[in-house]
């Protein structure tokens, strides 16, 4: 009984999270566009919760190992029970971003009926696309962060060389 709570805690606070980034990233749009990115970016967040549930939970109760990797001196358990939970988050933090930056881009609102844009208008708040921008970039970085640690361990089991 405790893992099924635990399971839907997990969905719950996905679907939570997912939708406040997408509405926190589109402030200053149009009302309905905004409801509608952040029932979008829910579905994701619960579709995240619902794969991922076991990496969250290899998280919270994951143990140091005692035993250190010798180049950048992180506990073993890092890469055991973190890491995986790290590279979960990437991808449908990705999707939200990409697509409420497009939305935002292509997509305006007017008397509460969502349209395409025929040509491109400068949004109310001036900072809307370059704060998504910015968060897409920052989000990048976060990637590229991660690769460092793909860089010592590898799926395939121990390896000699680059993996």
């Amino acid at each position: 009984m405790d893992i099924f709570l635990d399971r839907i805690a997990i969905v719950g606070s996905g679907i939570l999270i997912a939708g406040l980034l997408a509405y926190f990233l589109t402030r200053g749009r149009g009302r309905h566009l905004r409801k509608a990115l952040a029932a979008m970016a829910a579905i994701v967040g619960c579709i995240w919760g619902l794969l991922a549930w076991e990496r969250v939970l290899m998280f919270r109760y994951g143990v140091d190992t005692l035993t250190q990797e010798p180049l950048l001196g992180l506990d073993v358990g890092f890469y055991l029970f973190t890491l995986p939970l790290l590279d979960s988050l990437f991808p449908p933090a990705l999707i939200i971003t990409i697509t409420c930056l497009l939305a935002v881009s292509l997509l305006r609102e007017r008397d509460g009926l969502v349209e395409v844009n025929t040509h491109f208008l400068v949004p109310h708040s001036r900072l809307l696309v370059p704060g998504i921008s910015l968060a897409l970039a920052i989000l990048l970085a976060y990637g590229q962060m991660l690769g460092v640690f793909h860089l010592l361990y590898s799926k395939l089991g121990v390896v000699m060389g680059p993996a």
